[in-house]
Order: C-alpha cells, then sequence, then structure tokens
C-alpha cells in the first residue's frame, strides 16, 4: 500500500512537471496514461505472466502504428517529409531504432532469459515514457475535438494552410479545412476568414493562394479573405496571423482556428505561447493519412520542450525500474 500511495506521489509530481506552463486538458490524458502504467506495473508483481503477455501484444500493436507512421510519412506524404528539418528526421529514426531495441530486450528480461545491469534497464526502460506521451496525446486530442465540437464560431477564422497537390492545388487534407469553412461561411457570410501558409519548397505558389482561389470558386467573396503568405510552419502561422488581426482587424479578440484534428493540441499549446486566445475547430483526417499525421504531430510536440521530456523520460525509467524490483 505505502509503495502505491509513493508511486501516485511521484506519478502526479512528475505530470505536474510535464504540463506546468502549458494547457491544463494535457493533465487529463497523462494522468489517463500514468494511471495506465501503475495498472500494469501493479499486474508485473502480482500477475506476471498474463500482465507480461499483455503487454507483449500491447508492445506489438504499438510498434506496428509507428511503423505504418513512419512508412506513411516517406510513402503517402512525401511533400511532407520534405519539409521536416534534419532534427525531426533525427529524433524520429532514433525514437524508432530505440523502441524497437528495448521492447526485445525488456522482454527477453520479463521472461528471465537474460538479466541486465541496472543501468542498462534504465536505458530500456527510457522510451517507456514516451509511449505515455503518446498515449497522453491521443487521449488530448479526442478531448480536444469533442469539446470544441458543439461550440460557437467567432467572426474570425483562421484556416490554417497544408500541402498542396502538384504543388498547386489543395491536397486531400487542405480540402477538408476549406470545406469546413465554406460551410461556416454559408451560415455567416458577415465573417472574415485568413488563409495562412507560404510557399514550400516542392509548390510552385503559396498555400494561401490556392486556399483562398479554392474558397472563391466555392462562393466565398474575396473581400472577406485575408492572405497570410510568408509562414513556413505552425509557429510562424500563427504568429504572423496574430500580427495580422491585431494591426487591421481587431485586439486579441477569440478567434477560431481551423485544422485537422490531429493538429489542434499543438496548435493549443503554440498558441498559449503566443497568449494567442483561439478556439479551435477540428475536421477528420484521411484514414490513410492519419497515422503519419498523428506520430507527426507527436513528436513535433515532444521537440518543443526536448529537453524537459528527457528529463522526465529518465524520473520515469528510474522510478519504473525501483518498482519492479
Amino acid at each position: 500500500m505505502l509503495t502505491l500511495l509513493i508511486t501516485l506521489l511521484l506519478l502526479g509530481l512528475i505530470i505536474l512537471v510535464t504540463t506546468i506552463h502549458q494547457p491544463f486538458i494535457q493533465i487529463t490524458g497523462y494522468l489517463f496514461a500514468s494511471l495506465f502504467l501503475l495498472l500494469i506495473i501493479i499486474g508485473f508483481n502480482t500477475f506476471h505472466f498474463v500482465t507480461t503477455i499483455a503487454t507483449l501484444i500491447f508492445s506489438l500493436v504499438l510498434l506496428l502504428w509507428l511503423l505504418l507512421g513512419l512508412i506513411g510519412l516517406t510513402t503517402q506524404t512525401p511533400q511532407i517529409l520534405l519539409k521536416l528539418n534534419f532534427k525531426f528526421k533525427l529524433t524520429l529514426f532514433i525514437t524508432t531504432i530505440w523502441f524497437i531495441s528495448s521492447v526485445f530486450v525488456m522482454f527477453l528480461e520479463l521472461f528471465n532469459l537474460v538479466r541486465l545491469p541496472f543501468y542498462c534497464a534504465w536505458i530500456c526502460l527510457i522510451p517507456v515514457y514516451f509511449i505515455v506521451s503518446l498515449l497522453a496525446y491521443y487521449v488530448n486530442t479526442w478531448l480536444l475535438a469533442r469539446s470544441n465540437r458543439s461550440s460557437k464560431t467567432s467572426q474570425i477564422l483562421l484556416v490554417l494552410g497544408a500541402g498542396l497537390t502538384d504543388g498547386n492545388s489543395p491536397g486531400v487534407e487542405l480540402k477538408r479545412r476549406l470545406d469546413k469553412t465554406i460551410s461556416i461561411n454559408q451560415l455567416d457570410h458577415h465573417i472574415s476568414i485568413i488563409v495562412s501558409g507560404g510557399q514550400g519548397p516542392d509548390e510552385q505558389r503559396a498555400e494561401a493562394a490556392a486556399m483562398k482561389d479554392y474558397l472563391i470558386e466555392h462562393h466565398v467573396t474575396e473581400q472577406q479573405i485575408i492572405m497570410e503568405d510568408q509562414s513556413r510552419n505552425t509557429w510562424e502561422n500563427l504568429a504572423n496571423s496574430q500580427k495580422i488581426i491585431n494591426q487591421h482587424l481587431t485586439q486579441q479578440t477569440e478567434i477560431t482556428v481551423i485544422s485537422n484534428q490531429y493538429h489542434l493540441l499543438r496548435v493549443c499549446l503554440y498558441a498559449k505561447k503566443l497568449n494567442f486566445i483561439v478556439r479551435p475547430n477540428g475536421v477528420r483526417s484521411n484514414r490513410k493519412l492519419y497515422p503519419s499525421a498523428s506520430i507527426r504531430e507527436w513528436i513535433s510536440i515532444l521537440l518543443f520542450h526536448p529537453y524537459r521530456h528527457a528529463l522526465i523520460a529518465v524520473l520515469y525509467a528510474i522510478l519504473i525500474d525501483l518498482l519492479l524490483i
């Protein structure tokens, strides 16, 4: 009982450190994922064999999901892969190899086939925190999408850019965002619409220009549309659009941001950092693109505070190793 109470206290402190200075919606996901982890740890100490098999199945499913995401990045969305910086690609590669190696080595130990020194165990347990953060990401994304499903739309819409097909016209994901904008505009023709997105290295024109043409083709008046065509990523989408809003529209009124549901959590994190008051409005993603897109978002969130997450991952590994002894 004492061990359980100490574990809960330590997990609570880790969650607090992880989510401080970030939107409180993150706490829900981390609580859920950490309690899930706690149940697994208790299971190892009580029902070792059954828990080991269940964890093995879970790990294999998670590994398959990560591999689907990696394959999707390289095959289904090559234009997005080109936009990723070297640090992101390196993190993705190391994370995948580390996770596969750790799962293999830890299960050798769980089945008593090998005995690791304590420092090796910590190294192999470090990916556990990132699994927790991935589960937390999906929980938080689902909650965020549900919480804004019936919210009222503001008078200013900010539509975030995405990749163009053949470098010229909106791709599948971007069309979903624009179609959502069109449906909102049909209910209220007095809204202002900011389309945000610059020109990528594989694109013939700025995403904002393609977005504007698509909206006009679907009966949105040109006077309603404001272009922000200098941004290269989500952070610049928000920062540049915030300047436009403050200079030409209004001062810090709540803005409705339209993007895919997998993107909402990172949008909220960046907006919080910028003191930008936003109301996210999510659209569903293409099923084939979802694994790669969601994995990309999760890694982007980790890279927002990389040293903090790395430190907490080590603390998680030490704590789990102590509890499993």
